[in-house]
């Protein structure tokens, strides 16, 4: 696509930002406010109608009042392209954690309460969302974006609407994963259909990503041979991965995976830093602090597992969890 296209003789494509299975996002600008737009673009004669979809999903979610998203400003078709032009959020919920983490360099309590802020910020988030009836289903850091200092969330091109919750299956019967493999909760990969909670789960999760740099599952190695042998595809809830991922988020495990982080944070041989040049480290380098926020976390985790399937959260209370020391 030429860098000078112009999409409805209003927006102008200036460069690629993104690119996934379903298409291709630019970021653009109105020809004549020269407002920064997001363009999404996908083949018009693909088989997927994820950004009609998609588009769908956004103007009902702001015609009913929820303001946590980006709004539609127009859609259609352009040559070969069904065109997807949206609010553009300027930072990342990881550039501004980054920023957040270099000025906190002094204090590594200060960058958890940041983490915090921002994963109470997401609940607050996923539960407007929730409040139409509309489930995120993939749920990870890069679909949450910042603009004007707002929280935003992004991407709804495999989100469901649930219309009646005593529809849905009680057993797991899904085979294919439904959102990122490395964000989608532990329920997901046991077949079940993704609900309320499993949004819920997959934040729980992005503060790991936080504060880690990456989520504990990432780096999974296996043998192909055993997976081409059985013809699971890497979407199949009993590929490898997948059952190894499985796994590691067996609330046991989330247990151990807190305890662990906890303890590089509580301990005073692991929890050593270097404060940034011109800054003096303080005389109390570990917070009493620390040990009440990591059980906030663990009482976050506990709540969402153990949520019922067709359970409506109490997001109250879990951002009321989430904020008792910070």
């Amino acid at each position: 696509m030429d860098s000078r296209t112009f999409i409805a003789n209003k927006y102008v494509i200036l460069e690629e930002i993104g690119r996934g299975n379903f298409g291709i996002v630019h970021k653009g600008e109105h020809v004549k406010s020269r407002m920064p737009v997001a363009i999404k673009m996908e083949p018009a004669a693909s088989e997927y109608n994820t950004i009609k979809y998609e588009a769908t999903i956004l103007n009902y979610l702001y015609n009913n009042g929820c303001r946590v998203i980006p709004s539609v400003l127009w859609y259609g078709i352009y040559r070969d392209y069904k065109c997807l032009t949206m609010d553009y959020c300027d930072q990342t919920v990881q550039k501004y954690l980054q920023i957040a983490r270099e000025k906190s360099a002094g204090s590594p309590f200060d960058y958890l309460k940041h983490v915090i802020n921002i994963i109470t910020n997401m609940v607050g988030i996923v539960a407007q969302v929730h409040k139409h009836q509309i489930i995120h289903r993939d749920i990870k850091p890069e679909n949450f974006m910042i603009k004007g200092g707002e929280l935003y969330i992004i991407d709804f091109g495999i989100a469901s609407a649930v219309s009646n919750l005593e529809e849905i299956a009680r057993e797991p019967s899904r085979e294919t994963i439904i959102g990122s493999p490395k964000y989608i909760s532990y329920f997901v990969h046991q077949g079940y259909e993704p609900m309320y909670r499993d949004d819920l789960i997959s934040v729980g999760y992005c503060f790991f990503y936080f504060v880690l740099g990456s989520v504990p599952w990432t780096n999974i190695s296996i043998s192909l041979e055993n997976n081409t042998q059985h013809g699971y595809q890497e979407i199949h809830v009993l590929h490898e991965k997948n059952q190894i991922r499985k796994k590691w988020k067996e609330w046991k495990n989330i247990e151990k995976i807190l305890d662990s982080i906890s303890k590089t944070y509580i301990e005073p041989d692991s929890a050593k830093y270097t404060p940034p040049p011109g800054r003096e480290a303080p005389a109390e380098k570990i917070s009493p602090d620390f040990k009440k926020l990591f059980m906030n976390i663990f009482e976050y985790f506990a709540l969402c597992y153990n949520m019922q399937l067709d359970e409506r959260p109490f997001y109250e209370e879990l951002c009321q969890v989430l904020q008792k020391v910070v």
